[in-house]
């Protein structure tokens, strides 16, 4: 059994609902009377280091009902989804949530390890 390394990706998001944007930490929930969907967006640097059959997977629980996921405009199918091959030198994230929602916790993370 190989070691799993993990990198939790907490923060700094982007927050947006309609035209209003602010930055935020995970756990977030937002708060106010919303209109329109929850836009969540950060950007991540590809892990250094990987070996040649290393893979990373991204991970978020839970996954809050009706979400969409994109990885550099990659539809994503989570909870659990392997992003090896799409991974750029700088990565762009997006998690869209539909209303009424909680909003996202803090299960978000990079999964690094062996097949």
């Amino acid at each position: 059994m190989h070691d799993v390394h993990i990198i939790r990706l907490r923060g700094p998001w982007q927050f947006q609902v309609g035209n209003d944007v602010e930055t935020v930490r995970l756990p977030h929930k937002p708060s106010g009377d919303l209109h329109g969907p929850l836009r969540y967006t950060r950007g991540f640097h590809t892990p250094e280091g990987l070996e040649d059959l290393e893979q990373v997977w991204l991970v978020v629980e839970p996954l809050p009902a009706g979400a969409m996921v994109q990885l550099n405009g990659h539809a994503l199918s989570l909870p659990r989804s392997e992003i090896t091959r799409i991974l750029a030198p700088f990565n762009q994230l997006e998690i869209v949530i539909p209303q009424p929602s909680d909003g996202l916790h803090d299960g978000i993370c990079l999964e690094i390890g062996f097949p």
